[in-house]
């Protein structure tokens, strides 16, 4: 059977993702921030019984340790799929003194590669996709302010953070080459809670998503089909927004600042993931 872990699907995309997965009978692990939550869900979903769920807040450091107990006894890990996302309004700094939408949106993502690196290199079929957005193309890497404390703004940040969330994911398509697929996924403006605390023009914007975006159902079935078509080495590192491979070369350009960022972010890394 193969054995999925997926952070960030208790509502949105991630919920439908998830949903599908259970109609296809895979083994899955949910990595989620409120059991509360999970557990209302369940009292009206009763196939997410069969769904282990781990709670733990992407948002701080202490879900390394965690993880890793939880997970301990998993012998591999097929399919990974880091979908937890935040956009904070304001400046929010976690224990370590990041950021809070650079660690949920970026860092988390390369931390529970590495925790569960050994487990998915035991796969016979490994692929890991960190969901992206679109609107990456227009972030930035400050490799002095990573996170951008300085002069902090919320939608910046984001998209800074999914920028980085690609770049790395290209990254690491060389490190593994042939030993692990890794894509990065945009589903495009689709429904979804991401947003809905944030700024007065930015819930506005929220609101204008509820509208006119699409269903989460639908972006769901462009992330299966974008997964049977690119899950090959031969397309290991790709951007994929919906069902297209896009920005290849606006990737490929940006090669050397993917191996300083990684240099960064391994160092970071490794010092908390002992």
């Amino acid at each position: 059977m193969i054995t999925c872990v997926i952070s960030g699907a208790t509502s949105g995309i991630g919920l439908s993702i998830l949903n599908i997965l259970i109609k296809k009978k895979i083994s899955v692990i949910v990595i989620g921030r409120s059991q509360k939550k999970w557990n209302l869900l369940k009292s009206k979903n009763h196939s997410l019984n069969k769904v282990k769920f781990i709670e733990a807040d992407l948002s701080e450091i202490k879900f390394v340790k965690k993880i890793k107990k939880k997970l301990q006894k998993i012998k591999c890990v097929d399919l990974m799929i880091n979908n937890a996302g935040l956009i904070n309004y304001k400046l929010e700094i976690n224990s370590l003194n990041y950021e809070k939408t650079f660690f949920t949106n970026f860092l988390s993502t390369f931390f529970l590669i590495k925790i569960l690196l050994p487990k998915i290199l035991k796969s016979k079929s490994p692929t890991v996709i960190n969901v992206s957005s679109f609107a990456s193309r227009f972030g930035k890497v400050n490799l002095d302010n990573l996170d951008q404390k300085k002069n902090y703004d919320s939608w910046q940040s984001y998209i800074n953070s999914k920028l980085m969330v690609s770049l790395l994911t290209k990254f690491y398509s060389y490190k593994f080459f042939k030993k692990i697929v890794f894509l990065s996924w945009s589903p495009g403006y689709t429904k979804s809670n991401l947003g809905l605390n944030s700024s007065y023009i930015r819930k506005f914007i929220f609101y204008l998503r509820q509208i006119f975006g699409q269903n989460p159902n639908k972006a769901a079935v462009d992330f299966f089909h974008a997964l049977k078509k690119f899950n090959n080495f031969k397309y290991s590192g790709s951007f994929i927004f919906k069902r297209k491979i896009i920005l290849d070369k606006f990737f490929q350009n940006k090669i050397n600042i993917s191996k300083k960022l990684y240099k960064i972010t391994n160092k970071i890394i490794f010092k908390h993931c002992k």
